[in-house]
């Protein structure tokens, strides 16, 4: 590791210019580093105190990139708090930020980006938070990714705010932590478009217990917390990731691998069980171990969302109080693997499953999981076996099937929120039907692949065109009257679902998807680009609801549609005339 080129710079920033630099999207956070953002409102307004107060805060780091913006290796959550007063997001004793006093606020409530809130905080309060001085130390002309590691871990190892896993997962890098990460991610729903994200979209994705909250996910909404696997407290300690590590190795391992903490930290830290590990991963395929455990999740939501009454997943487990939750699910969950994976079975009756559930733990489970000797591997493996024997007989052989494909209702929900933080890259549509009475009535779909096309003109990477969704209530409404039917709600987005136009103009949902495909085969677009969003075509099913997923991702060139280009600006598909403007235009593809 060569430090030769490390240069680091300390300077005191007024806060007047972090919130310039902070709305010119210049500080990122990378998520493989970085933590939730896990601070309360209470938490945060004693920070604001400390401003106002003009006592001293913690430095912050900051690394330098070649895109001259600042990627946060520590500080990520006081910077947030800054932020999210200066914009009204919360309140200090009582009073939010005056958004006069400072212009670019100014601009944003003129546009009607911000609402002032009322009572309003004294100008000199304002004034003095905004020349308050943040020490922050920036390291400059960094080009080796294993020195910012370094710098992280020996930062997050050193404190004593950090959970066990906390500090298992800091500048972690192997497949193993990275695997135990996309996971969690998929698990709590704090899913994001991309690993580097700005600290402007980190609210989004942000947990929350505060119902009043108007940005982040609710943790009363995560599984986990809901059903009283994991409590609220721990879930912000992470102790949900290391629930999720301990069913990723057991699954890896062909249930070998130790229930211990101990046991789990050798394999961040010891480099043969990192070896070991590695080539266990490799062998079983790092993407087919994430579909697995997403199907194996995904059944247990559905299970769940079975148990009479609402009633909390480990409630209907103990005929008690709930007592050691985490090993209850984990051989529960593990379950479940053996007979939807490596058995490829698959629930013929959900309701029957749960009646077979009902006091599982209380009954099966509690000699072992809450005797006082240690629970270990060959504990866990026999409860496994046990709750299979209790269970099979209401599964039955998939025959052609591949056992990974799952309904898809968390996966879509992740899709919704990742849409929070990476807006351009995905567009919602009720359906391809215009909604009125007649015999006029218009499949509109060239509009809908212009639409993509031009995403991906705009916007690298992957692109999202979701049909059954709305997300602005308007057209929500508008769909429930026309059709005379109710959607199902999710963080603000309306999932109308594809069934009411699919019956209503082609008998079924098996005609509607062949029709949408022949008209996609038809389209005046590139045989490439046409192949692609075939091939991608997703249909998922929601509860009761269907959505059609179709994805495209950006070429090397830019797409033309009917021989004309088209990008995307705001809303819009804004088509490119001007030859000097498409010069330019492709000239933007020269470096892709």
């Amino acid at each position: 590791m060569d430090m030769s080129s490390l240069v680091v710079n300390v300077n005191n920033v007024p806060i007047l210019m972090f919130y310039e630099n902070y709305i010119k999207n210049k500080y990122i956070v990378n998520r493989r580093y970085q933590r939730k953002l896990v601070w309360s409102t209470s938490s945060k307004r004693k920070f604001i105190d400390s401003l106002v107060n003009g006592f001293p805060i913690p430095l912050i780091l900051c690394v330098e990139n070649k895109d001259a913006q600042y990627e946060i290796l520590d500080g990520m959550q006081r910077l947030n708090a800054i932020a999210s007063f200066l914009e009204g997001d919360y309140d200090f004793e009582g009073f939010y930020f005056d958004l006069d006093q400072n212009p670019s606020l100014k601009q944003k409530k003129d546009e009607g980006v911000l609402i002032q809130k009322q009572p309003i905080l004294d100008k000199d309060k304002c004034l003095s938070i905004l020349k308050y001085p943040i020490p922050v130390s920036i390291s400059t002309h960094v080009s080796e990714l294993d020195i910012i590691d370094e710098s992280f871990r020996r930062i997050n190892t050193g404190g004593v705010s950090l959970s066990k896993q906390e500090v298992r997962q800091a500048g972690a890098l192997c497949h193993f932590s990275q695997l135990v990460r996309e996971c969690s991610y998929f698990v709590r729903g704090d899913t994001s478009h991309s690993s580097i994200l700005r600290l402007n979209d980190m609210k989004h994705i942000s947990l929350t217990k505060e119902k009043d909250s108007e940005y982040g996910i609710n943790l009363s909404d995560c599984f986990l917390a809901k059903h009283n696997i994991i409590t609220y407290q721990n879930m912000m300690a992470s102790r949900d990731e290391e629930l999720v590590g301990q069913i990723l190795l057991a699954m890896i391992t062909d249930g070998e691998s130790e229930t211990t903490s101990y046991y789990l930290d050798s394999v961040y830290s010891d480099i043969e069980k990192k070896s070991e590990i590695l080539n266990k991963i490799n062998r079983y395929g790092y993407e087919k171990i994430k579909k697995d455990f997403e199907k194996v999740y995904e059944e247990i939501i559905r299970i769940s969302n079975n148990i009479p009454n609402e009633t909390k997943l480990m409630t209907w487990f103990y005929k008690d109080r709930p007592n050691h939750s985490t090993r209850a699910f984990t051989v529960f969950f593990l379950a479940l693997y053996d007979l939807i994976i490596l058995q490829n079975r698959s629930i013929q009756n959900y309701r029957a499953v749960v009646n077979k559930i009902q006091n599982i733990a209380s009954k099966t489970y509690d000699h072992l999981i809450n005797s006082r000797k240690k629970w270990d591997k060959s504990d866990r493996n026999h409860l496994i076996r046990s709750t299979v024997g209790i269970i099979s007989d209401e599964f039955i052989e998939n025959i052609g099937i591949d056992a990974s494909n799952h309904s898809g209702i968390k996966k879509l929900e992740n899709i919704l929120n990742q849409s929070r933080t990476e807006s351009v890259s995905y567009d919602f549509k009720i359906g391809f039907y215009t909604m009125h009475d007649g015999e006029d009535q218009a499949l509109n779909i060239s509009d809908k692949i212009n639409t993509l096309l031009a995403m991906c003109n705009a916007n690298k990477g992957v692109n999202w065109l979701i049909i059954g969704v709305a997300d602005k209530e308007k057209d929500n409404v508008r769909h429930n009257t026309f059709y005379k039917s109710d959607s199902k709600v999710y963080n603000g987005f309306y999932i109308t679902g594809i069934e009411d136009e699919a019956t209503k103009f082609c008998k079924d949902l098996g005609a509607y998807e062949q029709k949408i495909k022949q008209l996609i085969s038809k389209e005046p677009i590139s045989d490439f680009a046409k192949l692609n969003i075939l091939q991608n075509i997703q249909f998922i099913q929601y509860y009761d609801r269907h959505v059609l997923m179709l994805s495209l991702s950006r070429d090397n060139e830019p797409y033309t549609y009917d021989e004309k280009l088209y990008t995307r600006q705001s809303s819009h598909n804004y088509e490119l005339k001007d030859p000097k403007e498409i010069m330019s235009f492709y000239k933007l593809f020269e470096v892709v």
